[in-house]
């Protein structure tokens, strides 16, 4: 059972003890793209890389060999509505890695060298991201579906704005939004509440008056969009979007559901059609993504740039005939066994059960009740699934994005 507590600060703390020789420990901040400007853009990300080199009592060799010193994991991830930082250790090093985030968070000097360091690192991964023609197209759905604004940014933000980016900078942006009331600590493994409680106390913050930081704009999702960008590359990749639930939706269980019926894997309907039946291409798949205001349930493919209409054609065919027809029952049942699946083996990681808990806080402000959520899922019909199709896969609000060396025009209204 998850027990939580809110400090005099606002930090929250959620504790979930496992039967499990390991502590995980994640330290969620509502800081993402989505709450950052055009001028600011990537700055969430960026700040995440800077709490890595170097505090007041460690250097940033010293944070990673204090880690691996005693075996432990320590990363972060960014995503447009959080960043995250978290350890993953034996329960008896725990206290080392309590210290050693509350030092990040709180102590970071943000050296003038390990900055400029950082800023080619960050460069690097833009240009990275821009050799993947996969993650160039999954970037220009957002754009097509959101705009240039909140959602619509990247979470890498712009090659300008991260040269630009100064101390002065990080602190304005730490100032803001790395307020205690907006960071949740969510800890799983073989830990309790006393315990947890003693360690936050010990080096987080917790009594401080609480501030409440801005909340992100929920940005005017756009309808009917297409975006094209030409790269010279051996692949078209081809995304195609509709609209969808809110992280907390009670359809959301549904739609995944659906999602993974039609696209989730070797037996599913895209992956039969476009792949086994026609041979359009190697890589194709369907998925479901959520924020504070709603979602997206899209579909992928990378063919051939001569197939790039054949192979929108046939997934747009797939995605109408579940739509008008539903999904069979044993489509239903695959699907709602797959997603069951990875519910209850994640249960099993400390890391999957604290990313859970934490991520649900942070987006929520709510507890996550693991069986509750299971007992729904449970619940989900053939019906709901096909209801979400209906109301969902509407190609008159669909959004297409497309990277290939060949000029395409015309597209989405080919299979409206």
């Amino acid at each position: 059972m998850i027990r939580s507590k809110v400090y005099p600060s606002g930090l929250r703390l959620l504790v979930l003890p496992t039967d499990v020789r390991s502590v995980t420990l994640g330290v969620w901040v509502r800081a993402g793209s989505a709450y950052e400007t055009a001028e600011n853009n990537g700055i969430s990300h960026f700040v995440e890389h800077m709490l890595f080199k170097g505090t007041s009592r460690r250097s940033a060799f010293e944070i990673s060999k204090e880690m691996d010193d005693i075996g432990a994991q320590l990363n972060a991830f960014t995503s447009r509505e959080y960043t995250c930082y978290y350890t993953k250790s034996v329960d008896s090093d725990a206290p080392k890695c309590f210290d050693l985030l509350a030092d990040m968070l709180y102590r970071s000097k943000f050296p003038r060298d390990e900055l400029e360091r950082e800023q080619q690192v960050v460069l690097e991964e833009i240009a990275m991201v821009e050799d993947s023609p996969e993650d160039v197209c999954h970037e220009l759905l957002t754009s097509a579906v959101y705009g240039s604004d909140t959602y619509g940014r990247t979470v890498l933000g712009t090659a300008e704005n991260v040269s630009s980016f100064t101390k002065q900078t990080i602190r304005s942006y730490m100032d803001a939004r790395y307020v205690s009331s907006d960071v949740v600590l969510s800890v799983v493994g073989n830990i309790g509440m006393e315990y947890a409680d003693e360690l936050v106390r010990k080096y987080f913050d917790t009594t401080s008056a609480p501030v409440t930081a801005s909340d992100a704009v929920r940005s005017v999702r756009q309808a009917g969009t297409e975006l094209a960008k030409r790269k010279q590359i051996e692949q078209a990749s081809i995304a195609l979007a509709f609209p969808a639930y809110p992280y907390d939706d009670e359809k959301t269980f549904a739609a995944q559901i659906a999602s993974t019926a039609i696209g989730g894997g070797m037996s599913s309907r895209l992956f039969q059609e476009v792949r086994e039946k026609k041979g359009l291409a190697y890589s194709v798949y369907s998925f479901l993504t959520s924020n504070l205001y709603d979602g997206t349930f899209a579909v992928y493919c990378g063919t051939n740039p001569k197939k790039t209409r054949d192979a929108l054609a046939t997934m747009a065919d797939v995605l109408s005939d579940a739509r008008d027809k539903g999904l069979t029952e044993e489509e239903f049942l695959r699907g709602k066994a797959q997603v069951r699946g990875g519910f209850i083996l994640g249960q099993e990681n400390s890391y999957t059960l604290m990313n859970t808990v934490g991520k649900y806080m942070i987006q929520t402000g709510k507890v996550y009740d693991i069986e509750e959520n299971l007992a729904f899922l449970e619940r989900v019909t053939l019906e709901d699934c096909n209801a979400v199709l209906k109301e969902s896969l509407d190609f008159g609000r669909a959004c297409l994005a497309v990277v290939s060396d060949r000029e395409e025009t015309g597209l989405l209204r080919s299979i409206r």
